[in-house]
């Protein structure tokens, strides 16, 4: 007959142990269903002008998320956006993202989770969603993967012995030289725009472009010392934010418009142009082979994420009143004597007002939004 052990030491021994590892199991099943949990969020899309459709903002985050990275432009059989009526439910782990992404994405839905406005409705607001992730340069450098510092962005890539100057920009506001990156091969252009002073040759900034695995671009903006920075430096550019850079630049790579000084040591005008010109084709030609999604197949469906953040940012009485769940009648009796404008893009928005104007009058707690999304004022967001 074994010897069996007193009550407590087998208490000690044998129980405690056991009970111990099963509280350890069930508590990483708990953070890893509760981590799962935040891949998920539900965004909330209003009606804004008479031709608005949930079609239009299931375009719009799909824009978004390809800004961000997801390969959702190539895989359409990609399920991580689904509409339900006037919610569009956002699943980030399924959406061909990075883990390092993912992991962004989900940090900050928790975040957003937590709020008043989010509790209160179950959803965050389509535009402020967009306006906080790809409006807000600090999560969207993060979100894209741009390194706090130059030099080490610039080491991943070579370079073309020869460079561009170009003196007579849309954007910069002094001489900007342009060098190439040699990984055309891999469909990976990059670039770096070095703002100068046109007397003294000074560095004075540094704009990057990037093209992503997913054919679309992203964008760098660095101090003279190569310290990342939120937006262009208005005396030297009109750059703006990253979002601003998007929506000239679009989808692509940007050809020359304007005839350009020759330099001695640089690309002539005609090569310059030509060489811009090849790069943008080769990249339109990747883009052709590469996507599949109808959404981008349409390239000019990008400004349907403009509509969504612009009329979010600047939002109508109307749209107040969906957001606050208010009749429009007391919305403007609340929004007297707030100035309206119209929008030099789309007029048929009608008279809005600012959202850093408007937004502390509703009726929960809402994280804020950035004061702009486009320039340099960058107030708020995280």
């Amino acid at each position: 007959m074994k010897n069996r052990l007193p009550p407590k030491q087998f208490l000690f021994t044998k129980v405690i142990p056991i009970l111990f590892c099963f509280v350890m199991v069930f508590g990483l099943f708990l953070a890893f269903t509760q981590e799962k949990s935040h891949h998920q969020i539900r965004l909330k899309w209003y009606q804004t002008h008479k031709k608005d459709s949930p079609e239009n903002h299931l375009a719009a985050i799909k824009w978004c998320m390809a800004y961000l990275g997801s390969t959702i432009t190539s895989d359409t059989s990609l399920k991580g956006i689904s509409l339900e009526d006037s919610v569009i439910v956002l699943d980030i782990e399924k959406l061909g993202f990075k883990p390092k992404t993912v992991d962004y994405l989900s940090y900050l839905n928790r975040k957003w989770k937590k709020t008043e406005a989010y509790k209160a409705k179950n959803s965050i607001d389509l535009g402020r969603y967009i306006s906080l992730t790809l409006g807000y340069a600090t999560n969207y450098f993060t979100l894209v993967d741009i390194p706090k510092k130059l030099k080490k962005y610039k080491s991943k890539f070579t370079y073309d012995p020869m460079e561009g100057s170009v003196d007579n920009s849309s954007v910069s506001l002094v001489r900007r030289i342009i060098s190439f990156s040699n990984n055309h091969i891999q469909n990976r252009e990059f670039f770096l725009a070095t703002e100068t002073d046109s007397i003294t040759h000074n560095v004075l900034e540094f704009e990057t472009l990037e093209v992503m695995e997913n054919g679309l671009p992203k964008f760098g903006i660095y101090t003279a010392s190569g310290k990342r920075k939120e937006a262009g430096t208005l005396a030297f550019s009109n750059a703006g934010k990253p979002a601003k850079c998007l929506w000239c630049h679009e989808s692509q790579i940007l050809p020359l418009f304007r005839k350009q000084r020759d330099w001695e040591g640089f690309l002539s005008y005609e090569d310059l142009r030509d060489s811009l010109k090849m790069r943008v084709e080769r990249q339109r030609a990747h883009q052709d082979t590469l996507w599949h999604d109808r959404h981008f197949l349409k390239r000019w469906h990008h400004e349907k994420m403009e509509i969504c953040y612009i009329s979010f940012m600047e939002p109508s009485a109307q749209r107040l009143a969906q957001e606050w769940r208010k009749p429009l009648v007391e919305v403007k009796l609340m929004l007297e004597g707030i100035e309206t404008h119209r929008h030099h893009e789309f007029d048929f928005l009608g008279d809005l007002y600012h959202r850093k104007d408007v937004d502390g009058l509703g009726p929960w707690k809402v994280v804020k939004a950035p004061e702009s999304v486009r320039e340099e004022k960058i107030t708020g967001g995280h």
